[in-house]
């Protein structure tokens, strides 16, 4: 599994960069605003662009932004400067995140006494709950737009009835009205002002939880149909013995495939994002290498074209200046966002 190759190749060094970071984690609370506060100025802003598209159009049929292990960013994260290389995917915070027009998180949740942020082994230090609480504002901030908090256990193994209970539990405490939980795909104007659950785990009550998506692992591309949902995903992450061109043909053969679809009941989750830890390759450096392409085939040959899926990014807004030379594109969420037909 891509975690546990991930732990072992980097076990040592995780533990050096625990040792140099020379400081304790602790839990994030809701009003650390100090944390957040550790970004960078995002390059631009875009907070209310889905209030440019029809109520009427189709979930499925809007090109949307997304971030690959979006609890997995820099100043929140709690990770030595060794460690984080190879576990850091995003530079900026999830309320930033949001900020930059990113709508379509994924979530991964251990375990471990509270549902915690987890990237493969690495705890990031900050809970379920405070995922909910960001979105949450954001919302209330900004009632035009939608959040599609897709969820997956990570790095724990209790049961999927168990998993679905605590989570069904937290998004019960902050508010049900807040949330979008039907099985089905939806029209934008029904989910405005809330967060549509997507879950990668199973359910083992009658009450709703949102739309099951899975997938196998590492898959070039692949379509698979639950409860009349199709998902059509590329997420073919380990690039160890794949050339970038292999990866890139993978990442513009979905961007074609979301295009001639014309079904309102399938979903495509194209990833721009892969790893090649094991040849000691940082993520961003693998960022900088994928996105330039990605953005390019977005303004260039996809310009005409209204609906290239769901396309998840690292480093969505570029990269820290101070954390090596990166390429990552700071606009390349901006140009997904106008292959909608909308105007920055």
């Amino acid at each position: 599994m891509k975690a546990n190759r991930i732990s072992l190749i980097i076990f040592f060094i995780a533990i050096m960069g625990f040792m140099f970071s020379g400081c304790e984690k602790e839990e994030i609370r809701e009003e650390d605003e100090d944390v957040i506060l550790g970004d960078q100025q995002l390059p631009y802003t875009w907070t209310n662009w889905m209030g440019k598209i029809d109520d009427k159009a189709s979930l499925n049929q809007i090109t949307i932004p997304g971030t690959h292990d979006s609890g997995a960013d820099k100043h929140t994260s709690g990770l030595g400067f060794i460690t984080a290389p190879f576990v850091i995917c995003q530079d900026y915070s999830i309320p930033n995140q949001l900020k930059l027009g990113i709508r379509w998180l994924d979530i991964r949740l251990c375990y471990d006494g509270d549902l915690t942020v987890q990237h493969g082994s690495f705890s990031l230090r900050k809970n379920f709950k405070d995922v909910l609480h960001y979105c949450v504002c954001f919302l209330n901030d900004h009632p035009t737009e939608t959040i599609i908090l897709m969820i997956k256990q990570e790095h724990s193994d209790i049961s999927d009835k168990e998993f679905s209970e605590m989570v069904y539990g937290q998004i019960e405490q902050r508010g049900l009205n807040n949330f979008f939980i039907e099985d089905r795909v939806p029209e934008l104007g029904e989910v405005r002002g809330k967060i549509y659950v997507v879950r990668r785990f199973h359910k083992y009550f009658s009450h709703p939880l949102g739309v099951y998506a899975s997938w196998p692992d590492n898959t070039k591309g692949s379509y698979h149909e639950y409860n009349g949902i199709g998902w059509y995903v590329q997420d073919h992450y380990s690039l160890n013995t794949v050339s970038t061109q292999a990866k890139f043909q993978e990442i513009r053969d979905c961007m074609i495939h979301a295009h001639k679809e014309t079904s309102n009941n399938v979903y495509h989750l194209n990833y721009v994002s892969g790893e090649r830890v094991s040849s000691g390759e940082t993520l961003w450096e693998t960022a900088s290498e994928l996105n330039p392409l990605g953005d390019h085939e977005i303004k260039a040959f996809l310009s005409n074209i209204h609906n290239c899926g769901v396309i998840f990014v690292n480093f969505a807004g570029g990269g820290d200046v101070g954390s090596g030379p990166r390429n990552c594109i700071p606009n390349f969420v901006k140009h997904i966002i106008e292959r909608n037909g909308v105007n920055f």
